[in-house]
């Protein structure tokens, strides 16, 4: 230890005139920290100076100032290596450690207020006494780790076991006992080494006579434990020994600045020698009380204390973080309680919600709801202080818990079935709950209501203090009562450490912590072990997200992407791989109507991927139903053959007389119906069954249209935006159009994808734009270009012709860069895939204007400027039609064309645009000398454009997810699953690849491999699992992909899963019926071994599993127990509260 604790004789005092060691003039007013180390050096704060003064033994002046970032020096500690702690914040807290010969210091530790003290103890664990906030909290020095742990005080003033009123000084001892100055409640609280409610060894309510104390601010030890104690209020310092407590030096029973006076003292600290030195505060003073040695017929030594270091973790009361560096997982549950669905990347809601509960069900203002994997729904009733229970889709709630509960607001179910339920308000704690009991248990002690609760997967409770502006947490685990601070400070800010009324709390299986941060308006991420948040929605977040207005809950999908209950918006927003948008509540104000929402609090998802919301405003629980979002394509994609062709004479399928002049805009659809959009006549001509002649004609609306796009429903979307700004949607039968997106300027090419999202392509503002069409916000978003014409990757130069794949990629025609730009899903930059500035050697292009892709993502692409169409397919580059070298209006010319789209057959459709005509080039299928639409199960052919003229291995990304053996992935065995792939191959000889899946069973190593029924497919880029194929466990998924003309060309790779109970249904009749009616004289009967249900068998087995009946007269008794353990029917044992509801207790069989 680097202090002094001297070796006092029972008798020892010490001289009661004091000499001055440091004045006003050498330090400035009011002093309030001294340290002596055991070389007698000594440090003072002074908080004029923003400085620590250090002293040599012997030195009569300061041989040093530190100074620098320190602010208002309240205290300070020295260790034995000699680093310096000093409190250096000026309004909020922060520790900063020195070294005499550094010249700035480094921050340690953030608390919300300033440290009143200081104390390290010998597992190098930094202690702050923060007297505003009530509360002592600790950090370790050795972890990497920010988070702070409560280890005294609730945090609310108070005179209780487990509270303080204004701690001050405080001392930890070597077995990790802390004592505690409680400044307003006049006395000294000692909290044994992991308890959290404190013994009062001194003072006002001890339990023994010691000594009356008024306001003591400084506590310090022997080497025989006795106390030394600063009583500011009274002036003086008092003492314990052997014979009890006893005034040692002040005692003149007045304050003053006298030699035998103090003012107000604060600290105390002793040299080698036993000399007491105090900071006489309220003197302006360093007090220096010399031991009188002739009065003690002992001598007078300091104990050496060497103690080893080598104390373990499980000794120590700190909660110890772990540290990746230093520290082993023995194992890590990735089993989670909570929906995370999947969804695609537009899922979208039904915007008319379902009342699930009504204010007669759920009472006034719901706040907490939790839906667990089984799809039982848990709401709090906070006016009730009930708990409602829903099983099994059932329409009214089939259980009540009912509690000593104060207004509770969040709850949270584990995997296991434990219910916490929030009791802060009035009780200060978090409850723990079992279905079948009949009282909870204390969970986590708390100073405030949690307005959000977690439990992650190391079984680790979150509470979100609200009025406290922190996030708590304890381990499940430990017996303890401790919690540790993970984010906030305590006090309100804007910070990246800071919170402001934090609400919900999503914790993710990496324990990245997402907050609702209320009053700052944004979503605060604190990654695991991290204090400083980084803002990922909202108000200041770095990139661009959605403006928020009171966040209340925060949960996560399976890919991560954040949905997001906007209390003051009165809606609820999320995020995909396209940014934020408004999801349901999206009528711009808050209601009753179905549509509406009024201060919804929190929300949770069902298995199916429904919207549950505690519609707080307006009483209720509403549920939006997950819409299908996804679409069949509507244009063709044919399966052609690597060597397919066309007749290079075209047929004019129609000309100037029916188009009119320059025609730009063709869409043929699945049906093989034609539309055309005429540019100058502004007419849309439509051709169905085969028709030589238009079959609709539909007048008006558009004018100038360069674009057109029919959805698979027969919606049919064309370009307005030259004169009118817009894109106009068309219902096929329907005489009016309605504006489907709003642009500054004609979209030259326009697409729906398959989750409804309308692109368009601006040529004269350089960028394509897109909207989803199911969001009832007319705001677009920026997909491809930056607004300034340009031919880097995150540029365009006059876009055209544009398409969308099933994986959102988007392909685009640059016509003035002559290149095809291919943006991946989510991406901003594009990589070039034809023409100018290829990676690979593709063909050269003179201003492309159309693009489209076949079956096997080969593209086929339109020369507005070479007056041809080229393809790409396993071979590479070619020119497919228009190949004469020479623009005409002869069958095989043509005269700038600018889109074409395939019918179902593979026939062609070109936008002759120069000859104001449509050319239609027939597929030459006797050209082929394989099938144009051949799948072989076991053979499939690369997606990817290929022109080396080499082979290399395949590339093989299995979706979803990484795994490995210790985090794989996990399926209830009572569910479907499939695994897919995603293999890129480059090879000029043959892209045909044989696929095979194996599966091995794991225990620490993966070696037996089994076999699966004949009917599950193993030899398909894609495995699917049907439902109870696989028994519990993990197991390695591998893919193995060979190519046929290169055997020694091998890839494989692996996903690892865990097959996971799916639990049972206790039914104790047939279909589960919760009331059955029998008279006085009939049997009842009960068989749940024939009625229960165990969804990952076929048929539930009776006989494993073991059988226990409980009965309660309902509505008048709860069931019978003993000190809260179920008395069963055949328990003979009596509950008086609650009698059984057997007559005859025999009876039964």
């Amino acid at each position: 230890i680097s202090y002094n604790k001297p070796k006092f004789c029972s008798n020892a005092s010490w001289y009661p005139n004091a000499t001055t060691f440091a004045n006003l003039s050498m330090m400035g007013p009011e002093p309030r920290d001294i340290f002596i180390n055991t070389n007698n050096t000594i440090y003072v704060t002074s908080q004029a100076a923003n400085s620590v003064l250090v002293w040599y033994e012997g030195n009569t002046i300061p041989i040093k100032n530190i100074s620098g970032n320190i602010s208002n020096p309240f205290s300070l500690f020295v260790t034995t290596a000699g680093e310096i702690y000093v409190d250096s914040g000026n309004s909020a807290g922060r520790i900063d450690k020195w070294t005499l010969n550094s010249t700035i210091g480094i921050p340690i530790m953030y608390t919300c207020a300033k440290c009143y003290d200081i104390f390290i103890d010998i597992n190098n664990n930094l202690y702050c006494s923060m007297t505003y906030y009530h509360q002592i909290v600790t950090k370790s020095l050795d972890v990497v780790s920010n988070a702070l742990t409560i280890v005294a005080g609730t945090g609310t003033a108070g005179n209780t076991s487990p509270m303080l009123n204004g701690p001050c000084g405080i001392y930890v001892n070597t077995n990790f006992d802390l004592y505690v100055a409680d400044y307003y409640n006049n006395r000294i609280q000692l909290f044994q080494s992991g308890q959290l409610n404190g013994i009062t060894v001194v003072g006002a309510g001890s339990l023994n006579t010691t000594i009356t104390l008024n306001q003591p601010t400084g506590i310090v030890l022997d080497a025989d434990n006795y106390l030394y104690i600063v009583d500011s209020g009274n002036h003086r310092i008092v003492g314990s020994g052997p014979n009890g407590f006893r005034c040692l030096v002040g005692c003149s029973t007045s304050n003053g600045s006298a030699t035998n006076q103090l003012t107000s003292p604060k600290m105390l600290s002793f040299d080698t020698y036993g000399n007491m030195y105090v900071t006489d505060y309220g003197s302006n003073l360093i007090q220096k009380f010399t031991i009188l040695t002739n009065l003690c017929s002992e001598t007078i030594t300091s104990t050496p204390m060497n103690i080893k270091t080598t104390i373990t973790t499980q000794s120590s009361n700190i909660i110890q973080l772990p540290s990746t560096k230093n520290y082993e997982f023995v194992f890590i549950c990735l089993d989670i309680s909570y929906n995370r669905p999947k969804f695609n990347a537009f899922p979208s809601w039904n915007p008319n919600a379902i009342i699930f509960a009504n204010i007669s069900i759920v009472g006034v203002l719901p706040t907490g709801i939790f839906i667990d994997t089984n799809n039982t729904i848990y709401v709090v009733d906070r006016g009730s202080n009930e708990i409602q229970i829903w099983f099994n889709n059932s329409i009214g709630p089939t259980q009540t818990i009912y509690g000593t509960f104060s207004a509770p607001l969040s709850i949270f179910v584990t995997t296991n079935g434990d219910i916490y339920i929030d009791n802060g308000q009035s009780n200060g704690q978090v409850d723990k709950w079992t279905l079948n009991a009949i009282t909870s248990v204390p969970a986590m002690y708390v100073s405030s209501s949690c307005y959000g609760l977690f439990v992650d997967i190391n079984d680790t409770l979150y509470c979100s203090m609200f009025y406290l502006h922190q996030i708590i947490t304890k381990s499940l685990h430990s017996i303890l009562n401790k919690t540790i601070i993970v984010a906030g400070t305590g006090c309100s800010g804007s910070t990246s450490n800071m919170l402001n009324r934090p609400c919900g709390i999503y914790v993710s299986t990496n324990f990245d912590l997402y907050v609702a941060d209320y009053i700052n308006n944004r979503i605060q991420l604190f990654q695991s072990e991290q204090l400083n948040g980084i803002t990922v929605a909202g108000a200041e977040s770095l990139d661009t997200t959605i403006t928020l207005n009171g966040p209340t809950g925060i949960v996560l999908d399976a890919d991560n992407y954040l949905f997001i209950v906007d209390y003051n918006n009165n809606r609820i927003v999320g995020s995909g791989p396209n940014g934020f948008r408004c999801l349901v509540g999206c009528s711009g104000a808050s209601g009753s109507a179905s549509n509406q929402l009024s201060y919804p609090f929190s929300l949770s998802f069902d298995s199916y991927g429904n919207m549950f919301v505690s519609d707080y405003g307006n009483n209720r629980i509403q549920k939006f139903i997950l819409l299908n979002n996804t679409h069949d394509p509507s244009h063709n994609q044919p399966k052609l053959c690597q060597n397919a062709s066309w007749n290079p004479n075209a047929s004019t399928f129609a000309n100037s007389s029916t188009t009119g002049s320059n025609p730009r805009a063709i869409f043929v659809n699945t049906n093989n119906t034609i539309y055309v959009a005429g540019w100058l006549n502004s007419l849309i001509q439509i051709w169905s069954n085969n028709s030589i002649d238009p079959t609709q004609t539909i007048h008006g609306g558009s004018l100038y249209p360069l674009s057109i796009f029919v959805t698979s429903n027969g919606d049919i979307y064309v370009d307005n935006g030259a004169l009118n700004h817009r894109v106009d949607k068309r219902i096929l039968n329907g005489n009016t159009t309605v504006p489907a997106m709003y642009v500054n300027t004609s979209c030259y090419g326009l697409f729906v994808d398959t989750t409804n999202t309308l692109y368009c392509s601006m040529l004269s503002l350089h960028q394509v734009v897109k909207r989803w069409l199911n969001d009832n916000s007319s705001i677009v978003t920026i997909t491809a270009g930056n607004g300034t014409a340009g031919n880097t990757s995150s540029m365009l130069h006059d876009p055209i012709g544009i398409y969308v794949n099933t994986n959102f990629d988007l392909y685009v025609a640059d016509y003035n860069n002559n290149r095809i730009q291919l943006f991946q899903s989510g991406q901003l930059n594009g990589i070039t895939v034809a023409g100018a500035g290829s990676l690979n050697t593709t063909i050269t292009l003179n201003g492309p204007t159309g693009i489209v892709l076949d079956a096997d993502n080969y593209l086929y692409i339109v020369e507005f400027n070479n007056h041809r169409i080229v393809g790409s397919g396993p071979n590479g580059f070619r020119c497919l039609v228009g190949c004469s070298g020479s623009n005409g209006s002869v069958s095989n010319q043509l005269l700038h064309p600018f889109t074409l789209s395939f019918d179902s057959y593979g026939n062609m459709y070109v936008t002759d645009t120069g000859n104001s005509r449509i050319q239609k080039f027939i597929l030459s299928t006797n050209s082929c000398d394989e099938t144009t639409s051949t799948v072989n199960p076991t053979t499939t052919t690369s997606n990817i454009l290929t022109t080396n003229q080499i082979c290399f291995i395949p590339r093989i990304t299995l979706l979803p997810g990484i795994s490995t053996l210790s985090s794989p992935l996990q399926f209830r065995r009572s569910q479907d699953f499939y695994i897919i792939s995603l293999i890129e191959l480059n090879c000029s000889k043959s892209l045909s690849m044989i696929t095979q899946w194996t599966i091995k069973n794991c225990t620490s190593i993966c070696l037996q491999q089994i076999q699966l029924d004949s009917t599950i497919m193993t030899t398909l880029s894609e495995l699917y699992i049907p439902r109870n194929t696989l028994a519990y466990g993990i197991y390695e998924l591998k893919l193995t992909v060979t190519m046929t003309k290169v055997p020694n060309l091998i890839s494989s790779s692996s996903v690892y899963i865990q097959i996971t109970s799916s639990g049972i249904t206790a039914n104790l009749i047939e279909y589960g019926t919760s009331m059955i009616t029998r008279g006085k004289q009939q049997n009842l009967e009960f068989d749940p071994g024939s009625y229960s249900i165990d969804y990952d068998n076929n048929v539930f087995n009776a006989s494993n599993w073991i059988y226990k009946y409980y009965c309660r007269i309902y509505g008048l008794y709860m069931f019978p127990n003993l000190q809260g353990s179920l008395l069963s029917i055949d328990d003979m044992r009596n509950d008086p509260l609650n009698p059984s509801c057997l007559l005859n207790r025999t009876g039964w069989q």
